[in-house]
């Protein structure tokens, strides 16, 4: 078991270190706030024990996580004063601290699907917040070339959504599972997206809060999906195609591929 607990934390393996970045437990700010965890935690699997890593320089939950030629990244989230984050933090585990990434997210996003495919991060859908205070549900699909050391955009999704699952194959195939978007976008087919310039390009995507900041967040505005997608990045049309969808739709839910390329 992990030596505390946390829930929203992000994760990933590199060789055979299984490393836990982040997240929350009980522990709140004193406006009540959760509070997010800087602590990360490193299982070595021949060892077989957990060991304490350097803190992250900045503390996250809901974010991502992947890990790409011997190095993990931790994406965007949210920090203690609720504040969505375009920061990025690389573990090498030849240093042995946490380094902040030059080239940030366009927009502070949380929430958004992470996995590495060859030399580049790919971060899919997730939920950001613009200028004017409202929050928006992404389509947005980014990607950061660890070579380049710079960020492209890839095709985006069918639909905005948050909390789904990226895992990539040993192909390269990027296969994105399930995800929560909103009850207004059909079961199947496209979605009309709002195409929304920020600083240095454009996001897409459908607001969901207007920019009261005090207002909740109305769950049944939301659905679980079950759609499972994939993109081929050689592939000559460079779109996300369906796959066999789940039997049950299921959000925030965890998805990695075992040695004979079944996804789990």
């Amino acid at each position: 078991m992990l030596p505390e607990p946390r829930h929203h934390h992000a994760g990933a393996i590199v060789g055979d270190n299984v490393y836990v970045i982040g997240g929350l437990n009980s522990r709140r700010t004193l406006t009540g706030r959760p509070r997010p965890l800087a602590s990360c935690l490193c299982y070595q699997l021949g060892e077989r024990q957990w060991t304490q890593l350097p803190d992250l320089q900045v503390p996250r939950a809901y974010h991502g996580c992947a890990a790409a030629q011997g190095t993990l990244f931790a994406v965007g989230g949210r920090d203690k004063r609720g504040r969505l984050l375009d920061s990025i933090e690389c573990w090498e585990p030849s240093s042995q601290r946490w380094r902040v990434l030059t080239e940030p997210l366009s927009l502070g996003r949380m929430g958004a699907a992470v996995a590495a495919s060859g030399k580049v991060v790919c971060v899919a859908g997730g939920v950001a917040r613009t200028d004017d205070g409202r929050l928006w549900l992404l389509a947005d699909v980014d990607c950061y070339d660890l070579q380049a050391r710079r960020w492209y955009r890839g095709p985006r999704l069918p639909w905005p959504v948050c909390l789904g699952s990226l895992v990539s194959t040993g192909s390269g195939v990027l296969v994105h599972v399930g995800g929560l978007s909103l009850c207004s976008e059909g079961a199947a087919g496209g979605a009309t997206v709002e195409k929304v310039p920020v600083a240095g390009g454009a996001i897409f995507g459908k607001a969901f809060q207007q920019p009261d900041p005090g207002a909740a967040v109305d769950a049944r505005a939301f659905r679980s999906r079950s759609d499972v997608l994939f993109w081929d990045p050689s592939s000559a049309d460079g779109r996300w195609k369906s796959l066999c969808p789940l039997p049950e739709p299921r959000h925030g839910s965890g998805a990695a591929v075992c040695i004979n390329g079944t996804i789990t």
